[in-house]
């Protein structure tokens, strides 16, 4: 299996080092358009589609004021678009819906529309020169009349949301062999409804997704049922088409059960419902949950064992997945070996430790005491007395320290050195605030918690084709090797182990909280106070806008993203985010090389080059060897990515780059605009009408885009014109990817030839360095003893 785990593959590579001496011989680093890696070899993400298809996605209203059809209601705003988001909108061209083949689905017909647009076989359709109907049923609806909308007639363009007077929108009818009757049937038949609109937009969102994914689907009105609608396997052509015709087949109906349908999505990826999609121990695993609606169900969401209710799992979690509880707690007499303390109901055990007994199930409070808690089938393996409290979680009490009064000393609870130990423990006392068993507590104990260990015995893994092998998902062994899952700091995606990563979509919805899609970046003052401590998440209520803002929350908990579209071009447009978002956490790899075949202290190095195809962003790290165990370290060194991002600026940088001038110095000279030939400014300037962003700026925009030295500045990394400009691409770092590029370690040399001059020649001084091509166009130089370019 080729892992994706960084660590691993670097050990992977130093045992071939060390076993082989191979001549290196000059190579051009390719430029290809994906990371050439075997499909066979690679490690393929899981991910689950979950599609809410409750009654009220088959709605044709999307406004703010209520979540009920249009019907028979007089008021001219909700056939206009800006306040009824899925009703036609005359500023957007509505895109064809896609096959699994990505073959658009045929135009409309506006004399014979069909109903739905995704219809197979007899089909019911409509007349839109005189029969058009808009509301909940032909009985209580807007016609039978000619297709039409109202435009709004004010002086400045609506705002969103907002209900004008009827005097305010002008009527305008929609004619057959019109050039808007087209775009009108077109939308009539695709994107009507909720249901119609989510259907299209998620055909479109998948489009471009292939075999190097493996992909699932699921309704939520399903969780009940332990398999899915489409198990999660190869996105192949075959998968494809079927998975394309069970989105395309929901018929919506019933409640809204977010939490359980979430909730057996977690069981799914610990392997205890319907088809063990878990090929590989680092293999991501995510779960898209799309919904129109406010959770509703009476039912409480489970853990991995299908009994034990999830609790609240974020009422002691760090902003900004804290929930806002507040615990208080007991603190145990001097003379006892544990104790237990109270949190939001929950008795955790306290034990005395010189270091943390387990990682996984340990969380350290300080002064040497833990918290450590098995749940379900996940509990350690001990025969004495534990805490267990109400939701049936168990407590165990930990210590180094054995042989006080009811100690038992049982090293096969978490390991050699440290016993399970019971006594007599203090009264725990109340909490107040947070909130157990909410979507975002579902999220957050799927991502937080181990779906695999030998406890719930589930450590094979499905078979793998063409042989069929199973490899093992988890050991015994404290710390677990097969915990190595790529983690990604910089989005709070730190845990190795096996878990579940939540991104949520809410279509037409609003919670309590001020949303922005770039709340990420500060653009929501609500996240801004959570994340600040000014504010918690609120307590949400069954059937009430508090759910949305748990949808957030869910989100936030399970390390993914939270969306929330509109209308049906954001719907696609954050679709279509969720699907970048998920490559932006698994398409990573990277290559390594060794500064000495046989590491000694001092020369014990390797030199990682990786690449995120998620946003072709690349790095190059440096490990250290241990010279005896030929282990890798954990952590880097140093990482070549930041440390070139300090040396740019929105409209200057310190970087040294050369060009080939063949009457320079050594043949180059700086890249810079001003020393270019007249022939080689030819090269960059009026290049940018081949950019696909080129077609939407404005006249000043499209000169600035042209111009040769910005565009040589941007490739210097300088950031002035991308970000909020758009003349070119956005970049999360400067360091291009490094796609089928070896790097090259190069000091002084290793072998001991007889040669004239080469003992002077090897004695020489000269800086050890690593050498890397890019796909941003350069041959990078590393200094390999601090990482600067």
């Amino acid at each position: 299996m080729k892992n994706q785990n960084t660590h691993i593959l670097l050990s992977s590579l130093l045992i071939a080092a060390i076993g082989f001496s191979i001549p290196v011989h000059a190579a051009l680093t390719d430029i290809a358009n994906g990371p050439l890696v075997s499909s066979t070899n690679t490690v393929k993400p899981n991910i689950l589609f979950l599609l809410d298809d409750s009654g009220s996605m088959g709605w044709d209203r999307m406004s703010p004021d209520t979540l009920q059809n249009t019907n028979d209601d007089t008021n001219y705003c909700y056939e206009n678009a800006a306040y009824n988001g899925v009703y036609y909108d005359p500023a957007i061209t509505y895109t064809l819906p896609v096959d699994s083949t990505g073959v658009d689905y045929p135009n409309a017909n506006f004399t014979a529309a069909k109903n739905d647009g995704f219809c197979t076989g007899s089909c019911s359709t409509s007349d839109l020169r005189s029969n058009f109907r808009y509301g909940g049923s032909n009985s209580n609806s807007l016609g039978p009349t000619q297709a039409f909308y109202y435009r709004y007639n004010g002086a400045s363009a609506p705002a969103k949301g907002v209900c004008y007077p009827n005097t305010s929108y002008t009527k305008v009818l929609i004619s057959a062999g019109t050039s808007e009757a087209q775009n009108f049937a077109n939308w009539y038949s695709y994107y009507r409804t909720r249901i119609l609109s989510m259907k299209s937009a998620v055909g479109l969102a998948f489009k471009d997704i292939d075999d190097s994914y493996r992909v699932g689907f699921d309704v939520i009105s399903n969780w009940n049922n332990a398999s899915l609608k489409q198990h999660i396997t190869d996105f192949d052509d075959a998968t494809k088409n079927n998975w394309y015709t069970s989105v395309y087949g929901v018929d919506p109906s019933g409640a809204t059960p977010l939490r359980m349908a979430l909730a057996k999505a977690g069981r799914i990826f610990a392997g205890k419902s319907g088809v063990d999609p878990m090929q590989y121990s680092c293999q991501p695993n995510f779960t898209i949950l799309t919904t129109d609606g406010l959770w509703n169900e009476d039912i409480t969401p489970k853990q991995i064992d299908g009994t034990t209710d999830i609790g609240n799992q974020d009422g002691t979690a760090d902003r900004p997945m804290f929930d806002g509880a507040t615990a208080s707690s007991a603190n145990p007499p001097s003379n006892a070996i544990s104790a237990y303390m109270s949190d939001n109901g929950h008795k955790m055990a306290l034990g005395l430790s010189r270091s943390n007994p387990d990682f996984r199930r340990c969380y350290n409070l300080g002064a040497n005491a833990y918290f450590c808690r098995g749940s379900g089938s996940d509990n350690p393996v001990v025969n004495q007395s534990s805490v267990t409290d109400a939701s049936g979680t168990t407590w165990y009490l930990v210590s180094s320290v054995s042989g006080g009064a009811n100690c038992i000393t049982n090293r096969t609870a978490f390991g050699r050195g440290y016993s399970t130990s019971y006594g007599a423990c203090p009264s725990t006392t109340g909490v107040t605030g947070g909130s157990s068993n909410s979507l975002a507590d579902v999220a957050m104990y799927y991502y937080q918690t181990d779906l695999r260990t030998p406890a719930l015995n589930n450590c094979a893994g499905t078979p793998v084709p063409p042989a069929n092998k199973k490899y093992p998902l988890c050991t015994s062994d404290n710390p677990d090797p097969s915990n190595n899952v790529p983690r990604d700091a910089t989005n709070i995606y730190l845990n190795s182990f096996q878990h579940m990563v939540t991104f949520t979509l809410g279509l037409g919805v609003n919670g309590t909280l001020q949303y922005s899609s770039d709340y990420l970046g500060g653009g929501s003052a609500d996240y801004n106070a959570i994340k600040a401590g000014t504010k918690d998440w609120p307590t949400p209520v069954r059937n009430d806008p508090t759910t949305v803002d748990d949808l957030w929350h869910a989100a936030v908990n399970g390390r993914g993203q939270y969306f929330s579209a509109q209308d049906s071009a954001s719907l696609v447009s954050a679709l279509g985010a969720a699907i970048r978002g998920i490559n932006d956490l698994t398409g990573a790899a990277s290559a390594a090389s060794v500064s000495s075949l046989k590491p000694t202290s001092g020369d014990n190095y390797v030199y990682a080059a990786a690449y995120n195809s998620g946003d072709w962003s690349g790095d190059m790290l440096q490990y250290t060897i241990d010279p005896d165990t030929a282990a890798v370290s954990a952590d880097a060194s140093w990482a070549a990515q930041a440390l070139l991002d300090t040396k740019v600026a929105a409209s200057s940088d310190t970087r040294t780059i050369y060009t080939y001038d063949s009457g320079g110095t050594n043949n180059l000279k700086p890249f810079l605009y001003a020393n270019l030939t007249a022939t080689e400014k030819t090269y960059f300037d009026n290049k940018a009408s081949a950019f696909t962003q080129y077609s939407g700026l404005s006249a000043a925009s499209k000169d600035d885009a042209n111009s040769g030295n910005n565009l040589v500045n941007y490739l210097r990394g300088q950031t002035n014109n991308e970000d909020n400009k758009l003349l070119y691409r956005n970049r999360s770092h400067v360091l291009g990817d490094m796609v089928n590029a070896q790097p090259t370690y190069v000091h002084q040399p290793q072998f001991s030839y007889v040669d004239a001059n080469y003992a002077a020649f090897k004695a020489a001084p000269r800086n050890a360095m690593v050498y890397v091509g890019g796909n941003d166009g350069m041959l990078h130089a590393f200094d390999a003893t601090a990482g600067d370019e």
